[in-house]
């Protein structure tokens, strides 16, 4: 069974305040290029969302027109 994109966010998420702050061999650098990239593809989710949710409105609109 294959994680939600959720629980894979968090799964990093955890790893990066657990196993990078106790890995010296882990650059500061790195673990900050790994947060960013999760808090910008958390951020492209809910903008993903609001779009679906905006064509299904579109969509049904259209339906409701043709009726």
């Amino acid at each position: 069974m294959e994680n939600s994109i959720e629980e894979d966010i968090a799964r990093i998420a955890k790893l990066i305040t657990t196993k990078f702050n106790n890995d010296y061999s882990i650059d500061n650098k790195d673990k900050e290029a790994i947060e960013h990239v999760l808090s910008d593809y958390k951020r492209v989710l809910k903008e993903n969302e609001k779009l679906k949710n905006k064509l299904l409105d579109t969509l049904e609109g259209q339906k409701v027109i043709k009726e």
